[in-house]
């Protein structure tokens, strides 16, 4: 009997030690933890991962910025508020005479901003206005106040409504209308801020337009 198991032993014992080593393998594949520090950096693009397999609770707060986005990534569920393009905030104050023989607008302040594809854009604002006191247009037997508004625009392109000097109450409206969407290709665009003035007719009594705590903000629409 022990003669027997001794020869059976030695017949198999080179399958025995490759079944032990294969078996020791196994145990301590089945012990490695694999963490992040044991995939390289750069090994790994968005098609090693599973659709859906990603939720918010897996990503960091605050681990990911506007930088990591492509343009038009995010959007405002179709209600106008999308991706901001520029933002423009600038205290002033600026000065413009309360007339102006130049019927058209002219930029208080602008700035410029890039899109990388063809898309629909808008902009909103808010803006402070303020007028020295006398100021007018006199024709003798009465006189006429300055009329003036205030415009978010592209490219030169007013959008929208404007917030317009009242003469009577002689105040202004801070909140400049959110505009319509206009179609910018892709390329160098100029978010702007324009102001209109009337011309006088009569005999000029001086007196300045003052602009100050404009806000503006340029956004995908979509």
């Amino acid at each position: 009997m022990v003669r027997t198991l001794v020869r059976h032993i030695a017949a198999n014992l080179i399958a025995y030690l490759a079944l032990f080593v294969a078996m020791s393998g196994t145990a301590t594949a089945a012990t490695v933890m694999w963490t992040g520090a044991n995939i390289a950096d750069g090994t790994l693009t968005g098609a090693d991962v599973q659709d859906g397999s990603l939720s918010g609770g897996d990503i960091q707060n605050g681990s990911i910025t506007s930088s990591d986005l492509a343009p038009g990534a995010t959007s405002g569920g179709g209600t106008g508020g999308g991706s901001a393009l520029s933002r423009l905030d600038d205290a002033g104050p600026y000065d413009f005479a309360a007339f102006s023989n130049d019927a058209g607008r002219v930029p208080v302040v602008e700035q410029t901003f890039t899109t990388d594809v063809a898309q629909f854009v808008t902009a909103m604002g808010a803006a402070s206005m303020t007028l020295d006191p006398g100021a007018a247009c006199d024709y003798g037997a009465y006189s006429k106040g300055p009329f003036s508004d205030l415009t978010p625009a592209i490219d030169g392109r007013p959008l929208g409504g404007a917030g317009n000097w009242d003469s009577g109450a002689k105040s202004f409206d801070p909140t400049l209308a959110l505009s319509s969407p206009m179609y910018l290709p892709a390329g160098t665009h100029t978010l702007q801020l324009l102001i209109r003035r009337d011309s006088c007719t009569g005999t000029t009594l001086p007196g300045s337009f003052h602009v100050s705590g404009i806000h503006l903000l340029a956004t995908t629409f979509g």
